[in-house]
């Protein structure tokens, strides 16, 4: 079986914001705010899974990503790096 390393620099979560609309210079309240494990490795791992191939490399350990790709039926071999030290 093929394995493939997914780096990604920053395990991090994407924040969403959702907006009526924005104008230039006035305050612009929120409506709704969503909090997502980033889509890059996870699509990309989804990707290779399709051939065969065991994904690995960083994973910030509470974002939920370990729980998508399992979702996805993705095997990996991510290492799950806890809040706080993914720059130590």
């Amino acid at each position: 079986m093929a394995r493939v390393l997914l780096s990604t620099l920053n395990p991090a979560l994407d924040l969403s914001i959702g907006l009526e609309r924005l104008e230039p210079g006035a305050v612009s309240h929120s409506r709704a705010t969503s909090i997502r494990p980033p889509a890059r490795n996870v699509s990309i791992g989804a990707c290779w899974s399709r051939w065969g191939a065991t994904s690995s490399g960083f994973l910030g350990a509470d974002n939920g990503t370990s729980t998508r790709l399992q979702a996805l039926g993705v095997e990996d071999a991510f290492l799950n790096v806890p809040a706080g030290r993914a720059s130590a």
